[in-house]
């Protein structure tokens, strides 16, 4: 039985001291890395993906604020490709999950062989409502670099 996030939700509330919901889920980030800076095949490109989400307590006058962030390799698949998958699972006790709204950004990102050939790039790739608990959400970028 598929337990929905408002069920999961209003026995957190009513069965609870404090009014938590575990709200946990994936957001998987395809990359498609369109290579056009000088970059040799052998230094590597890597993906990384960070999942926010704030909420603010009107009654305590408290905010909480909810970050994860996972990176990865990049494969190379010419001169001018790089392709990568982050997973990047979540679990946060939130007070209004329903209400909540979750950032994500991206960055890509290879070291060089010196500080002075540095390269990043990142960016915001939106906001979207907090996913159904437990729900698998995939968002597919391209990136020049």
């Amino acid at each position: 039985m598929k337990t929905s996030k408002l069920m999961v939700c209003v026995a957190c509330l009513f069965f609870s001291q404090v009014a938590w919901c575990q709200t946990s889920g994936l957001i998987v980030v395809n990359f498609n890395i369109v290579v056009q800076s000088p970059i040799s095949l052998t230094q590597p490109i890597t993906c990384s993906v960070s999942l926010q989400a704030t909420e603010v307590n009107l009654a305590t006058q408290s905010a909480g604020i909810f970050q994860e962030t996972k990176t990865k390799v990049a494969t190379r698949t010419s001169q001018t490709a790089a392709t990568c998958a982050v997973s990047v699972p979540y679990s946060w006790n939130l007070l209004t999950p329903l209400a909540d709204k979750m950032g994500i950004n991206i960055t890509v990102s290879e070291d060089g062989d010196s500080p002075i050939t540095q390269r990043m790039s990142m960016q915001s790739i939106g906001t979207i409502p907090l996913p159904s608990n437990n729900a698998t959400t995939t968002e597919n970028v391209q990136v020049v670099f």
